[in-house]
């Protein structure tokens, strides 16, 4: 599903047969109601790429659909799941800029994995909303709501390093990680201190023993060493955030773009 996601292509998995069929016996877990869910974005994008702007609106309201099931999928699950999904600690990293204080504790790491998941897919469903809605619209996802979602990853990844989650906990963070850290990226200074925070995760990931740890934040840097090591540039490339971020202020004016980038950073009212 991820590699699908990178890849911006719709996958098999999505096909009636491969929901279904497999499961006439066995009843899914919400985790995996959620993984179909999530396996309508790749296609959105495939979409994106490869649709004329006529298409925009059709996409949009796909998008939104999507959100909005998704979100229901999560007040089901939190509606029967027992006791508190997820509480609020002091953090015990010691990473300078201390951006992060307090982290989220999980009952299970499954738990864990679920709510990272869905916070990293909304991102990239927010991220969608924002580049698909006219420039003379307002659009109904903004950027004070993606940092706050990468924010919530940021909480949860002390769990998955805990020396108790051994490196099953470390590999599950990766992703939701870089979703975030490319959040933070791309809302300058607004987001500085919680990008140096992020590459610190990554640091402590590779002393762990997570060898993709240190690949990954290369790749996060846009290292040429990471593009060699890793065959493609993959999420450091057009192939991925590029696309996501230039929808962002594309089909504006060059007045319009600075108003939007100010709205960005500055964490306005929204773009």
């Amino acid at each position: 599903m991820i590699n699908s996601v990178v890849q911006r292509k719709r996958s098999f998995l999505v096909s009636k047969e491969w929901l279904m069929i497999p499961w006439t016996l066995l009843p899914k877990i919400p985790h995996q109601v959620l993984q179909d869910l999530l396996m309508e974005l790749p296609g959105i994008f495939e979409d994106q790429d490869t649709l004329p702007q006529a298409a925009h609106p059709s996409l949009l309201a796909r998008c939104l659909d999507l959100e909005a099931r998704i979100k229901a999928w999560y007040g089901n699950y939190i509606s029967t799941h027992p006791g508190p999904p997820y509480w609020l600690e002091f953090s015990t990293l010691n990473i300078e800029p201390p951006v992060f204080p307090t982290r989220y504790q999980f009952p299970t790491i499954g738990v864990a994995n679920t709510h990272t998941l869905y916070w990293a897919n909304l991102v990239l469903i927010h991220s969608a909303i924002i580049r698909l809605t006219p420039a003379s619209q307002r659009s109904l996802a903004a950027a004070d709501g993606i940092f706050d979602l990468a924010a919530q990853i940021c909480m949860a990844i002390e769990y998955y390093i805990s020396p108790a989650r051994k490196s099953y906990g470390p590999m599950l963070a990766l992703y939701p990680l870089r979703i975030a850290t490319e959040c933070f990226k791309r809302m300058g200074p607004r987001g500085e201190k919680s990008t140096l925070w992020c590459k610190a995760v990554f640091k402590i990931l590779e002393e762990r023993g997570i060898a993709l740890g240190a690949v990954v934040e290369e790749i996060l840097w846009e290292s040429k060493e990471a593009e060699r090591v890793w065959g493609v540039k993959g999420w450091a490339g057009r192939m991925f955030w590029e696309r996501m971020e230039e929808g962002w202020i594309e089909s504006a004016g060059a007045g319009e773009q600075e108003r939007r980038i100010a709205q960005e950073v500055g964490g306005g009212n929204g773009i």
